[in-house]
């Protein structure tokens, strides 16, 4: 009698066991796939955002392009530039600054 109770004993425990597994392995499932999906969207997610940044930095460099080819030779006297291509001078020194030690 104590042998057919200890095998039903060892029964119920195996299947409990059996039933907390199958449990701990569906949890485990259903987290990963979780963090899978999680993973996929934020990464579909930035890949919007790096569209929109590159748009942004396309039309701002589009506008910088605009911008300089209006700066001419009239535009910049208007602002104040004077032409110093005739007054060129340059500086001489009298003694030499650096010596070489004759390679």
């Amino acid at each position: 009698m104590t042998k057919v109770i200890k095998e039903k004993f060892n029964n119920v425990i195996l299947v409990r066991l059996f039933l907390i597994a199958i449990v701990l392995i569906s949890v485990l499932y259903i987290y990963f796939l979780n963090s899978t999906i999680q993973a996929i969207v934020e990464t579909k997610n930035n890949g919007k955002n790096i569209q929109i940044i590159s748009q942004e930095y396309q039309s701002l460099e589009n506008e910088y392009f605009n911008l300089l080819g209006k700066i001419d030779i009239d535009y910049a006297r208007q602002i104040g530039f004077v032409d110093q291509s005739s007054k060129v001078d340059y500086i001489v020194r009298q003694t030499a600054v650096a010596y070489g030690r004759g390679f």
